[in-house]
């Protein structure tokens, strides 16, 4: 990775299915701010193996990760003091863990910032679910999906504290920032108020339209207890929520239909 310059220094790290296309739109507003263009999930950290096999899949070939950096990420590029990647592959399934991708981002910039926008875990699979039947890749009930390939994947990619707990054994908690999906539509203007001090910058003079660029992303569907495969899904969920909970020091009250309430100690 050490080739790679410019290199990002500012991750949106997902959550699949959460926003994160939205959020995109809002911090390229700023003028410090350059987010991936015109990829917006590049996966530059897969490694380069995995992100020539990713894009000869898609049809559209790399031959090596400077390419990808610098003919499908820097398009328009002009120096900003935050370079932002987009790629919710990095909290996919076991991809954080399997493809050594905190690694490779620690070696690319220790300084490196986060951004992980995070959506009630079990409306995440749900949406997911819907997805794949959209793209035909299930026709089954949620009982199929979850039995299939995709389901224990989607599964992971909504356990949160697994997915970040990653990247926090090399990186220091002060250098990410978590926005809650649910809480962030009800008031955007506060939370990317948040994200610009993160970010170490002022608001920009003129402040994104808050219009909703996925709207997939802001479709919520409603979340049955009693439903067996959902109450199952609560089951795995559970604890990592509660870790979750207890490193962000507060519930999440959107959540509280899933009885998700932190045991305090």
């Amino acid at each position: 990775m050490n080739d790679l310059t410019p290199c990002p220094n500012l991750i949106i790290m997902g959550a699949q299915k959460s926003g994160t296309t939205s959020l995109h739109e809002y911090l390229k507003v700023h003028p410090d701010i350059f987010m991936s263009s015109p990829i917006k999930e590049p996966g530059l950290f897969l490694g380069e193996e995995r992100a020539r096999t990713f894009w000869n899949t898609a049809g559209q070939p790399i031959a090596s990760l400077h390419e990808l950096l610098h003919e499908r990420m820097l398009q328009g590029y002009q120096g900003e003091r935050w370079f932002g990647d987009g790629s919710t592959h990095y909290t996919i399934g076991q991809r954080s863990r399997a493809w050594d991708i905190p690694q490779r981002m620690q070696a690319a910039n220790p300084d490196m910032r986060f951004i992980y926008i995070l959506r009630n875990p079990v409306e995440r699979i749900l949406s997911n679910y819907h997805h794949s039947r959209s793209k035909g890749r299930c026709q089954g009930t949620l009982t199929d999906f979850l039995a299939s390939k995709e389901g224990p994947g989607s599964i992971l990619t909504s356990r949160y504290w697994y997915q970040l707990e990653a990247y926090l054994e090399l990186f220091p908690a002060n250098q990410f920032h978590v926005v809650v999906f649910e809480e962030f539509i009800r008031q955007p203007h506060h939370h990317m108020h948040q994200v610009w001090d993160f970010l170490e910058l002022s608001p920009p003079q003129t402040p994104p339209n808050f219009a909703t660029h996925n709207a997939g992303s802001a479709a919520r569907t409603k979340v049955s207890e009693s439903d067996d495969d959902l109450s199952r899904i609560l089951g795995v969920l559970r604890k990592d929520v509660e870790n979750l909970q207890r490193w962000l020091g507060r519930d999440i009250p959107d959540w509280s239909n899933l009885s998700f309430a932190t045991a305090r100690n």
